[in-house]
């Protein structure tokens, strides 16, 4: 028969193990929820940013493909962040005659930003940018013509609710640049770097083209000219009015 001592040693370690198991298995659960805050929860986020991310370049690219000729306003809704207007620079045309170089801003927060400039859209991250549609450019055998959206307005917007935005065309005009010659004249480095790639990218699409490209700091110049017969150099200038 098993003494007192006995049984109060055997619930003693009983105890014991109790303890020890409840400790190993708050443990275990501390451990998981340590891999799904390190693991799931950072993957969920980044998820939900890329939906953001590409609901924004939709609606970014819907805008563009809207200026190729829509008269009236058309209305967008932007995900939840910030929208700005900025002047970027300008473009010449002929005996130092200008056009402004505008874009708009879309962010969401953080380093990563959207645009539309020159009838592309481009993505900005941490201050390096690169075209994610590049502008439309028209080429026959006698004209090689760039669009240039210029937004008029006043967008400052920001919100944690979807940004409404419209877009309504108030001016189109053609303008022929008897050099040949486009020049941009940016505000900052990262606008010169976009043109210099849309340049490089036309000589590559256009084997009938010689294209020859100069730089001088954030002035980007491209001179155009048909490897056979004569080009026709043309900016379509379209004025566009935004609200918000």
């Amino acid at each position: 028969m098993a003494s007192v001592f006995d049984k109060t040693a055997l619930k003693k370690d009983s105890a014991t193990s109790s303890a020890v198991a409840l400790i190993m298995i708050l443990a275990v659960l501390a451990v998981c929820a340590g891999v799904w805050a390190l693991l799931v929860v950072p993957n969920e986020i980044r998820m939900e940013d890329e939906r953001d991310f590409n609901e924004a370049v939709s609606v970014l690219s819907d805008i563009v493909l809207m200026s190729d000729g829509t008269d009236y306003t058309v209305y967008f809704a932007l995900p939840a962040g910030t929208l700005r207007h900025a002047n970027c620079g300008e473009v010449y045309t002929n005996n130092g005659d200008s056009l402004p170089l505008t874009t708009l801003i879309y962010s969401p927060g953080g380093d990563t930003s959207f645009g539309i400039m020159a009838g592309g859209v481009w993505r900005m991250d941490s201050g390096n940018a690169a075209w994610i549609l590049y502008p439309k450019i028209s080429h026959d055998s006698e004209t090689l013509k760039f669009s240039l959206p210029v937004f008029l307005g006043d967008a400052a917007y920001g919100s944690s609710k979807p940004i409404p935005l419209g877009v309504g065309l108030e001016e189109n005009s053609m303008h022929t640049i008897s050099s040949n010659k486009l020049t941009v004249s940016a505000n900052e480095e990262w606008a010169a770097n976009l043109f210099v790639t849309l340049f490089q990218e036309t000589a590559f699409s256009y084997d009938t083209l010689d294209i020859e490209i100069s730089r001088n700091r954030n002035r980007v110049t491209a001179e155009f000219s048909a490897k056979e017969g004569d080009i026709c150099l043309e900016l379509d200038e379209k004025r566009y009015k935004i609200c918000t």
